[in-house]
């Protein structure tokens, strides 16, 4: 789905495959590519939390977004049969999105590292009692069969991909951020009030473990508004000496409804 999403950010672009996110995001940092895109959050299951990993961890700005519909697939060799199937491979993020079909069945699920590399798997291998959820340009690319269609729970199934880029691009209305608190009582609502208090809506606000810090959280916040406005600069002074560290991720356009 990331290979869709990049197709159609950037059509008519040569686009290069890796495996992991975090190489997606090694190759932006080290300019070896314009721009990456990886999946950031599922209408369905939620965030990426490994990629809220990485925007903490590299040098990399968000510059857009752009919404998929995903329509999630149970793909298999070609002449196998639903009975046949025992071992169905996907991404996590996937087989969360189609846990109600998943359910009651006898399939031993197989996390892996990403939907076309589940498909390719299931292509390669030769075994009919093999299946991978993936989307129907995977099904095609790799000679399988679908053995049940749109099998994702929620009809509604949108993963909202960033686009990434070393550099941040100018104007937008929309800005993220990832910051800590100290652990003073009221800290948090100290830095909600900062946002606030200069008149910025925040649209997504969400915690993360700090995996190596046991008990410690960073937080991620979508703000609406222009983050070149004056405004905007004495707020993230403000939350700069409120928190202890600060770190702006990215801004883009968002088209109102």
């Amino acid at each position: 789905f990331s290979h869709i999403a990049a197709s159609r950010i950037f059509a008519g672009q040569p686009v290069h495959a890796y495996v992991t996110f975090a190489e997606v995001f090694d190759a932006v940092q080290s300019g070896a590519v314009a721009a990456g895109v990886v999946p950031f959050e599922n209408s369905y299951t939620g965030e990426v939390g490994e990629v809220l990993d990485l925007l903490w961890k590299y040098d990399c700005q968000i510059v857009d977004m752009y919404d998929l519909d995903i329509r999630q697939n149970l793909l298999c060799l070609p002449g196998a049969h639903l009975e046949d199937i025992r071992q169905v491979y996907s991404h996590p993020q996937a087989i969360g999105q189609c846990q109600a079909y998943l359910a009651g069945r006898s399939f031993e699920i197989v996390p892996y590292p990403n939907t076309a590399l589940a498909a390719k798997y299931v292509s390669e291998c030769g075994d009919k009692s093999k299946a991978a959820i993936a989307s129907l340009d995977t099904a095609e690319l790799y000679g399988l069969s679908v053995l049940a269609k749109d099998i994702n729970t929620s009809a509604q199934n949108v993963t909202r991909f960033i686009v990434l880029s070393r550099c941040a691009r100018r104007g937008g209305n929309r800005f993220s951020l990832v910051f800590t608190v100290r652990h003073d009582a009221g800290a948090l609502a100290r830095a909600m009030q900062i946002i606030g208090g200069r008149g910025f809506n925040l649209e997504s606000i969400r915690s993360r473990s700090m995996r190596d810090l046991p008990w410690q959280y960073y937080f991620y916040a979508e703000v609406v508004g222009d983050p070149d406005s004056a405004q905007a600069q004495q707020m993230l002074a403000e939350l700069g000496d409120a928190c202890r560290q600060l770190k702006v991720l990215g801004r883009w356009q968002k088209d109102e409804l």
